[in-house]
């Protein structure tokens, strides 16, 4: 059996081809769902979030429950898989705050076209990177613990 660090690796890569490939497929190229801004915008506010709702010795605490072995404890495995669903929602909700400030930016530079693709982009871009980061990341990390607690 592969330990969960190789599965969740796996998961991760297997994901990222799947869309890529499609977006391929489909006439796309690879650059266009590749935005830095939204990217960290998610992640980062993902991050914020966590840290404010969650003590420091949890974060730890639930990456090893969801990457160890072995059989988890009922109390931690209860812990992880709060930390792991509130990440997702966090994905999720930072996705969104990302689409609104794309469309707000779009709306401010209605005058400058060449400044409402970018703004567009951040828009769909930053929902996009939460829904993956929260089915790849955070449902396959609380997925992992419920499995083994």
């Amino acid at each position: 059996m592969k330990s969960p660090i190789v599965r969740l690796l796996s998961g991760v890569i297997l994901g990222a081809v799947a869309v890529l490939l499609s977006l391929a497929l489909g006439g796309g190229h690879v650059g266009s769902v590749l935005q830095l801004e939204g990217f960290l915008l998610v992640v980062g506010g993902t991050a914020a979030l966590l840290l404010i709702a969650f003590p420091k010795t949890q974060h730890l605490a639930a990456l090893r429950a969801a990457l160890g072995s072995g059989h988890i404890e009922h109390a931690t495995s209860t812990a992880a898989r709060r930390y792991f669903a509130t990440m997702g929602q966090s994905f999720l909700l930072t996705g969104l705050a990302g689409s609104i400030l794309g469309v707000m930016q779009a709306v401010a530079n209605v005058a400058s076209p060449d400044k409402i693709g970018p703004a567009i982009a951040l828009a769909f871009l930053s929902t996009f990177y939460g829904f993956l980061l929260r089915i790849f990341v955070a449902g396959a990390l609380h997925d992992t613990v419920a499995s083994r607690g």
